[in-house]
C-alpha cells in the first residue's frame, strides 16, 4: 500500500517523500524472494489497483514509477481493498491456517476521508492479514499548499500506523530517511 496524498511531496525527507519512497519501494520489491507474488495499490482520496499481485518485477517497476500524487488520504479504505484484493486472489485450495497474504503499508499521514483507518485494520485483522506499517517522514515536514500557496505542516503521525499494525498482528516501523 503505498501513499500518494500530496503531504508525500513535503521534503523532510531527501530529495521529498515521494521520490524517496518510490526508490524505497523498488529497493523493497528487489529484495522479495522471485516466487513470492508481489502487488501494488496506490492510495490518495481514492484507492488504485496499480498492479495485482504477481511475479513479475518490470510490471511493479513500471507501477512503481507511474504513481501520482493526489489530494486527501484513505488509509481505512485503502486497507479494506488490499484486503479484499488479497482474500479475492487467494489460492482456495491453499491452508486455511495461512494468511492469505502480507499487507506493507507505507504511509506519512492520517485518513482524512472514506472509514476510519481502524476499521480497515480490523478488516484485515478478521482475514487473517497481518499489516507492516512503515510511517515514513520526520515531525518537520511541511508542503506549500499548490492552491493556496500557503505552507502547511505535515509531520509523520506514526501513532495510528502503529495501532493497525498492533491490531493485525503485523509490525511498526519509522523511516525518517529514504535508507531506512
Amino acid at each position: 500500500l503505498f501513499d500518494v496524498s500530496l503531504s508525500m511531496m513535503a521534503d523532510d525527507v531527501d530529495p521529498d517523500r515521494f521520490i524517496a519512497a518510490q526508490e524505497a519501494a523498488r529497493d523493497f520489491v528487489d529484495a522479495v524472494d522471485d516466487g513470492v507474488e508481489v502487488g501494488l495499490v496506490s492510495f490518495s482520496g481514492t484507492v488504485s489497483v496499480e498492479v495485482d499481485p504477481t511475479l513479475d518485477r518490470s510490471a511493479m517497476e513500471r507501477g512503481i514509477d507511474n504513481l501520482e500524487l493526489a489530494e486527501s488520504t484513505a488509509i481505512g479504505e485503502a486497507l479494506a481493498a488490499s484486503t479484499r484484493l488479497l482474500v479475492n486472489s487467494a489460492d482456495p485450495d491453499a491452508d486455511p491456517d495461512l494468511a492469505p497474504g502480507v499487507i506493507v503499508l507505507l504511509s506519512d499521514g492520517e485518513t482524512t476521508v472514506g472509514r476510519p483507518t481502524q476499521d480497515g485494520a480490523q478488516d484485515a485483522a478478521d482475514a487473517g492479514i497481518p499489516v507492516y506499517t512503515i510511517a515514513f517522514g520526520t515531525v518537520n515536514g511541511q508542503i506549500t499548499d499548490p492552491v493556496s500557496g500557503d505552507v502547511v505542516p505535515v509531520p509523520v503521525r506514526p501513532d495510528d500506523l502503529a495501532q493497525v499494525a498492533e491490531t493485525t498482528g503485523g509490525e511498526a516501523f519509522e523511516a525518517r530517511t529514504g535508507d531506512e
